[in-house]
């Protein structure tokens, strides 16, 4: 990757919501991306 060679560390928080669609809830996947 070319984050690392920089000196930036990142996680991937995998993660659910609900949301609607077409008036049916469904559940989603979240991908939150943060730095250390």
């Amino acid at each position: 990757g070319y984050l690392a060679p920089s000196g930036i560390d990142i996680v991937c928080i995998p993660g659910f919501a609900n949301v609607e669609v077409a008036g049916e809830n469904r559940t989603a996947i979240r991908l939150i991306v943060k730095t250390l």
